[in-house]
């Protein structure tokens, strides 16, 4: 194929020259050839190209000269350069990405699930997990990759790959989550990020389950990102298992939701975690006051007014917040404070009496 000199191609058939040209043999002429690059470079300017972006009209001229352009410009263009790509017999790897950004970004007549199953190679799906995860798929194309990620995986998902799952890892099973490699908190931090979504009760239990299994050990931090609600979904035996450190350390954490039985395990956890505050009652009360109230008769008026302070508890003055003297005389377990008892009035005074000491 020679290239005509430009007196051949001026007006009118400019444009006809190559689009005829589009249409032959491109690969009779070596790929990155100065006569190839120039042919491309040549028709650009017959169709007024200036920017990266490639118009409707424009792309059905260049026909399989868009076999040679940057993957910047194919995901630039508009969505028809697909049919084009068709045309050419191989892509380079950067070019094949460029081409699944596109089918990922929708706005295709190649906008399912199937045609991304053929067109997104493990290859490309192994290398960009995470960017790829980043765009807004739709669960037909989750369920692509998780398909995609078992072909590459047979053996199971490698832990550095876990942590990357975002919104794809809710759609394991339980039984999916039990082959899971978590050995890490970081891990299990990413996959609880709530951002990602809702998990299930029998997910989150067997999420649990599996890293305590492995022997990783629940921390507050890790409370706090489990939050209230799959707080209470595991199962007792998990809730057992927490450390009373963990629960010291979580801050506070929302039980409304647990069952009574729940509630009233980690209310004695709380005892336990929070039982070297005992000497100062307001230090103490503010501490244990989600657990305590969960256990308190919902006919009794509390008083929380004492615990509203933006200092740590562990910073308020003990000198205004001694014992009443029938606290004294109580024999709680050892070294766990027993609860307080609700006042004839109905009240849980966090404050002594005036006048007692």
């Amino acid at each position: 194929m020679s290239s005509p000199g430009s007196a051949e191609v001026r007006g009118g058939i400019c444009r006809e020259f190559y689009a005829r040209a589009s249409r032959g043999n491109l690969d009779l002429l070596p790929r990155g050839s100065s006569r190839r690059t120039g042919l491309l470079r040549r028709a650009l300017a017959c169709l007024g190209v200036r920017s990266s972006r490639l118009h409707p009209e424009q792309l059905s001229s260049l026909g399989a000269l868009v076999c040679d352009m940057e993957p910047e410009t194919i995901t630039a263009s508009d969505p028809g350069i697909l049919e084009n790509l068709k045309l050419c017999p191989a892509l380079t790897g950067a070019q094949q990405d460029a081409l699944n950004a596109v089918l990922l970004g929708g706005g295709t007549v190649y906008g399912t699930s199937e045609q991304l199953d053929l067109c997104l190679s493990n290859e490309v799906l192994k290398a960009n997990l995470k960017p790829l995860l980043d765009q807004p798929l739709t669960k037909e194309y989750l369920k692509v990759m998780k398909k995609k990620l078992e072909q590459i995986y047979p053996s199971g998902i490698p832990e550095d790959q876990l942590k990357l799952l975002g919104l794809l890892s809710r759609l394991y099973t339980a039984e999916e989550i039990s082959q899971w490699q978590v050995t890490s908190s970081d891990t299990l931090s990413a996959l609880l990020n709530p951002s990602d979504g809702k998990w299930n009760a029998s997910q989150v239990q067997q999420l649990l389950s599996r890293y305590q299994a492995l022997g990783g050990t629940l921390t507050g931090p890790l409370l706090q990102e489990l939050g209230g609600r799959n707080l209470c979904n595991l199962q007792e035996e998990q809730i057992e298992h927490i450390p009373p450190e963990a629960i010291r350390t979580a801050g506070q954490l929302d039980i409304s939701s647990c069952s009574q039985t729940k509630k009233d395990q980690l209310y004695r956890k709380a005892q336990e975690a929070f039982a070297g505050q005992a000497g100062t009652t307001r230090a103490y009360y503010c501490q244990i006051w989600p657990y305590l109230e969960s256990v308190v008769s919902s006919t009794a008026k509390t008083t929380t007014l004492a615990c509203k302070t933006s200092a740590p508890p562990a910073l308020l003055d003990s000198s205004s917040t001694t014992t009443t003297s029938s606290e004294t005389t109580k024999n709680p377990p050892a070294g766990v404070p027993e609860s307080p008892r609700p006042t004839p009035g109905g009240y849980i005074n966090l404050q002594p009496e005036a006048g007692k000491a």
